[in-house]
């Protein structure tokens, strides 16, 4: 929770040295050394742009710190009003760490992997969850065949760059609970027992989201294949995004997903009959029954009607 405070209130003012005088102590303290370079080594420039996820403005004052070892190799910088800051290293490959914290502002902690190998120097894009705009994510994870939940998927959220939004282990039920920001980001179940499962989900303003997937346990005989093709009816062109739910005989929900680029929506799953629900913005809903033989991919094709403007 965040109080706005008076700007003519002594405690303003107090707050507004004290950070100024913070940014420039660690502009100071934070100076990137001058490696030490064997024969032959060149210094290596590395250049960190941070920037707000969600708004992509630069951020000022934030601290990079990048670390070839727990001793010897420790470089550090402060971005300036641009977002840039830049340090001098040795070739060798670093974890460069991100932080900012601020009266007003609040980031989630950035770090990534990078290989400073190159002769030119090496670009590195961070850019910080800004965790007020971070909103609610459940994931259930279920075992296809037993409808149980599954204890110990690994669960990773990640945008079309590939930068992680939030990951974690699910619970003794299965469930996975996170955060991350609007927009429809890419998931990653992994599970040594369970066929890996990749899908989208799409966080909502102020709601998140909540999904359930169904895995595939390995080597078993019943499961069979199914993808769904979802199909604007008057133009035959493929909808990305529309919203895929896969309903048991029972009516529980047994798989949730969302079609990719080419309007496609793939799982496995037992042997049997299902439910098939499928929606996308401006179409009408549409709802079928489908039946999956073990062994064998069935590919449906689904036609939206477009909803005309009144």
């Amino acid at each position: 929770m965040f109080t706005k405070v008076s700007p003519r209130s002594g405690f303003a003012r107090m707050a507004s040295i004290l950070t100024a005088l913070v940014v420039m102590l660690s502009l100071g303290a934070f100076a990137s050394p001058t490696p030490s370079l064997a024969a032959g080594e060149t210094a290596l420039l590395m250049r960190v742009h941070v920037t707000n996820y969600q708004h992509g403005n630069n951020l000022q004052g934030a601290i990079v710190h990048a670390s070839r070892d727990a001793v010897t190799e420790q470089y550090n910088a402060v971005t300036g009003s641009d977002g840039v800051a830049l340090l001098k290293v040795r070739p060798g490959l670093y974890l460069v760490t991100v932080q900012i914290t601020s009266l007003q502002q609040l980031y989630e902690p950035w770090s990534k992997y990078v290989d400073m190998s190159s002769a030119t120097g090496t670009n590195v894009d961070a850019r910080l969850l800004f965790i007020p705009e971070l909103y609610p994510l459940k994931v259930q994870v279920l075992d296809s065949v037993s409808m149980v939940g599954v204890p110990n998927a690994n669960v990773r959220i990640y945008d079309k760059l590939g930068q992680t939004l939030t990951q974690g282990i699910t619970s003794a039920t299965g469930a996975f609970i996170g955060r991350a920001p609007a927009g429809t980001f890419n998931a990653a179940v992994m599970h040594p027992k369970y066929e890996a499962h990749q899908d989208f989900v799409q966080l909502l303003v102020n709601q998140g989201s909540s999904t359930i997937i169904g895995l595939a346990p390995l080597y078993n005989p019943t499961m069979g294949d199914l993808q769904i093709h979802a199909l604007d009816a008057s133009t035959r062109t493929p909808i990305q995004g529309a919203s895929i739910t896969l309903y048991t005989k029972t009516g529980k929900v047994i798989d949730q997903g969302m079609t990719d680029s080419t309007g496609v929506y793939y799982t496995c799953l037992p042997e049997g009959p299902y439910k098939v629900k499928v929606s996308a913005p401006k179409y009408t809903g549409y709802m079928g029954v489908y039946k999956l033989v073990a062994g064998t991919l069935f590919h449906y094709d689904v036609m939206l009607v477009p909803i005309m403007a009144k």
